[in-house]
């Protein structure tokens, strides 16, 4: 086991090290907090255990079954670990301590939920025999104790993350209705991207009507999110314009 834990251990610090020297020696053409490949990576949440549980029940029965090709396991591994760990390294580069915790946390769930699902699949397959499993049960014990337990650990900033995503997407929902409530007499305004904080409010808003009293804004939105609230809106002007060859060009706001 030890011996198992070190090369694991080396191979994540190898593949980190990669990750940061190429992301010191080549230019960044995307900045990191728009890159989808790094913003989908350092915020997981139960589902994402829930879906690596999966993905290691599959891949654990493609390499039980002959049937299936015996590269897709490695394959389908190489894609749920290594891009985080990859994540981890770009990050650490550019100094996002928070942003590479989130995506070694994704890498650690990945890798235990694997495990875990791999040896259900296995016992339940016949592929490792129970009566294995019970003569080396001492080193099964530490083992499966240590991924339960790593396992447990993992749930817990998982569930908090997961909690401020959804408290967030509410407070979302509700920014809008109050919003759209608020424009209710305004029924050429829009309502574009709306990004709910813990005291700053954005909103972005455009149509050719003029806005409403935003102290009324700020005053609803205080009382639907529960806290004071600090709007920032961005109200972008529409201009019409209309042009004939009989009637020439007209302009309107």
């Amino acid at each position: 086991m030890v011996g198992s834990l070190v090369v694991v251990a080396v191979s994540v610090a190898g593949a980190i090290g990669v990750a940061w020297v190429v992301a010191t020696w080549a230019p960044a053409l995307v900045p990191a907090a728009s890159n989808s490949q790094i913003t989908s990576r350092i915020s997981p949440t139960l589902l994402d255990m829930g879906i690596a549980l999966a993905a290691g029940a599959a891949g654990a029965y493609a390499t039980v079954d002959d049937r299936v090709s015996a590269s897709l396991p490695g394959v389908a591994i190489a894609v749920a670990l290594v891009p985080p760990l990859g994540v981890v390294g770009v990050t650490l580069t550019l100094g996002m301590g928070g942003d590479a915790f989130g995506a070694f946390l994704l890498f650690s769930t990945n890798f235990v939920s694997i495990i875990l699902a791999s040896v259900v699949v296995f016992v339940l397959t016949g592929f490792s025999p129970v009566r294995h499993f019970i003569e080396h049960r001492g080193d099964v014990i530490n083992v499966l104790g240590t991924l339960v337990v790593g396992g447990l650990l993992i749930m817990i900033p998982l569930g908090i993350t997961g909690a401020a995503i959804i408290n967030t997407a509410s407070d979302q929902a509700a920014a809008h209705q109050v919003t759209q409530t608020w424009l209710s007499e305004s029924s050429d305004l829009e309502i574009g991207p709306i990004t709910v904080g813990d005291v700053v409010v954005e909103i972005d808003i455009n149509g050719s009507d003029d806005l409403p009293p935003v102290e009324e804004l700020e005053a609803a939105l205080s009382e639907k999110l529960g806290r004071p609230v600090t709007l920032n809106i961005e109200y972008f002007k529409t201009v019409r314009i209309e042009y004939s060859a009989s009637d020439g060009l007209d302009v309107t706001d």
